[in-house]
């Protein structure tokens, strides 16, 4: 007989349960983060699955992260890719090389491996600044350069 005919419907967990399970994964993944047993040093290259989702979080926050970002219409002058390449030259070669050298030590060490940034991407200009001033670079070089945001210069020049 069906269950139409029957008149019972198929069984749903009850939403106790749901909310028991919810609970029990929530305290198990609580507790392996707590537990220090994944090995997250530099050293050790992290699991596909792991690597798949720190890829895709930070592709995901790139995006979000540089909408809105005001691109402004001088990044190609003279003056603008000047300063830029000073600054690449001076806080990013070590990890993220330049046109014409050669790998180093540092930037062979690095796991996950440091973009070679003047090999080009596919970001867009807004994409390009979060990346290098405020995510890549992190908090170090955007207090560094004190809000003046002469890094836009930065995509462009590391490129030349």
């Amino acid at each position: 007989m069906s269950d139409k005919a029957s008149g019972s419907r198929p069984y749903l967990p009850s939403l106790a349960l749901v909310l028991v399970l919810l609970v029990v994964i929530a305290g198990a993944a609580g507790a392996f983060i707590y537990s220090g047993l994944y090995n997250i040093g530099a050293d050790a290259p992290h699991s596909r699955i792991v690597f798949n989702a720190l890829e895709t979080l930070r592709d995901n926050s790139i995006s979000r992260h540089a909408r809105g970002i005001a691109v402004p219409s001088d990044l190609d002058t003279t003056r603008r890719v000047e300063a830029g390449a000073a600054l690449y030259q001076e806080m990013c070669t070590g990890c993220h090389l330049g046109p014409g050298l050669e790998k180093t030590e540092l930037s062979q060490g690095l796991y996950p491996a440091a973009p070679e940034l003047a090999r080009g991407d596919d970001l867009s200009p807004a994409e390009q600044f979060w990346v290098t001033i405020l995510s890549e670079a992190g908090p170090s070089l955007h207090r560094r350069l004190a809000g003046a945001r002469p890094a836009f210069p930065l995509s462009r020049a590391r490129r030349r």
